[in-house]
Formats: structure tokens, sequence, C-alpha cells
């Protein structure tokens, strides 16, 4: 089930999302390596709870897709890349883009209203979305029956 033995262009065929996913998120990454204009998209992208209220409502997706370090990148996509494909395979392409960007707005969107507005946040976003995708399996295999990923999570995280 998590074993990767296709090929990379079999990889990329059948699972466009996951694919597209993870590429765009490395592309943003090196595109924040740029001078000037990496720090003009890190500083345009990155959750600032001050100016989420102010009514730059597109922070609440764009964490999604930055990171804080090299590190952060490589577990978040290490992650999707192998627990990505079963989930996209089993729920189809549409619920899965669902899921993940569902996940991620409402990490961002939690982070806002927990924290204060100083607060700048990178990748909160990504951990919500990166654990949807590894929870959604367990849901969809819970002995025939599906928690929804909010039940899950709580569930996981109070053991925890």
């Amino acid at each position: 089930m998590f074993i990767r033995t296709e090929s990379f262009k079999q990889y990329l065929r059948l699972y466009p999302v996951v694919s597209t996913l993870i590429a765009l998120n490395l592309l943003v990454h090196v595109l924040t390596w740029v001078p000037i204009l990496g720090g003009q998209i890190f500083n345009f992208g990155v959750g600032s709870n001050y100016w989420i209220s102010e009514g730059e409502w597109w922070r609440l997706f764009t964490p999604m897709f930055l990171h804080g370090g090299i590190m952060h990148l490589l577990f978040n996509m290490f992650s999707l890349f192998l627990f990505g494909p079963e989930l996209e395979r089993l729920t189809g392409k549409v619920r899965f883009i669902t899921i993940y960007a569902v996940a991620g707005f409402a990490g961002t969107f939690a982070t806002y209203l927990l924290q204060p507005l100083d607060y700048l946040h990178v990748g909160a976003s990504e951990q919500s979305s990166a654990f949807s995708v590894l929870s959604e399996p367990f849901c969809i295999t819970d002995a025939g029956r599906c928690l929804n990923s909010d039940k899950l999570y709580s569930r996981l995280s109070s053991s925890v």
C-alpha cells in the first residue's frame, strides 16, 4: 500500500493531483530562494494574523505552500509522496484535492483564531493538509465505516 514501485512516468500519470501538489510546493520553495522575488513571495504568502484581519483573505490559503525550511518541506513532500497516492486512488481526484484544501484552510483559520494578531505562520495549514492525507485512509478503512476527519483528528489528538 505505501511502497512505491511505479516509475516516475507512471507515478505522474497515475497520481496527477499528488504530483501537482508536490511540484507546486517545490516550485514555491525554490522561488523563495530567488533574491528579491523570494522575499516578496514569502512576505505576500506568509500567514499573518494581522493582515488576515485587515482583509487579506488569500493568506488563509497561501501558507499551505510555504515552508519554514528545507527539512519542513522535505518531510511534508515525502509524506505526501508516500501516502497521497493511496488516498487519491481511493477517493478520486476531486475529493482528494478537496480534503487537502479544506484541511489547509482549516489549519490556517484555526491558527488565525487561536493566536494573537502579531503571529506569523507558514506550514501550519500544510500540517493540517498532510495530517488529513495521512488520516483519511484510516477513515475509509475503519471497519467499513467512515469516521470523518474531524472526529479522527480529535480522537488521535486526545490520545497523544
